[in-house]
Formats: structure tokens, sequence, C-alpha cells
């Protein structure tokens, strides 16, 4: 992907993503008989198996809750 454009990766906290999730449930069939614990642990699960790809992003927002201006600034600062 890198060497067909410019890759973002948008980090949110596990918890962020867990409350994100909990409310998608019915539209995701991956998880929608987990409950809460189960479903915090799923995604630690797969952002660890993940993240050896999500790494070689050329922008990294580690914070994961950023507003758009600010990716795009760190866009055309990478540019």
């Amino acid at each position: 992907m890198n060497q067909h454009g410019l890759t973002v990766w948008i980090s949110p906290s596990l918890d962020t993503l867990t409350n994100r999730l909990k409310l998608e449930k019915d539209h995701r069939p991956l998880i929608a008989n987990l409950n809460d614990a189960a479903l915090k642990t799923y995604i630690a699960e797969k952002i660890s198996e993940r993240e050896v790809f999500y790494r070689q992003a050329q922008i990294i927002d580690a914070s994961g809750d950023c507003p758009l201006h600010t990716i795009e600034k760190k866009l055309y600062n990478a540019q």
C-alpha cells in the first residue's frame, strides 16, 4: 500500500475500540455473541496479530482520537 499512496494508522485505545464496537455488534457476526470482557480480549488479540502491518504506515497517530484537521496537517507535512 505504501508504494501506491500515503498510509495512515489511527490507533485508538483498546477501551475506545471496545466502546465503539459494542455499538456495532449487531452488524458484525464475529463479535455478535461476545460479552464485554470477551470483546475486549478479542480486539486486543486482533491488534496484536495485525500490529506488524499497521506499524508500516507512513503516518501513525498513536492518540487515536485526534480530529481530522490534525490528520490533515500530518498528511501535508509528510509530503
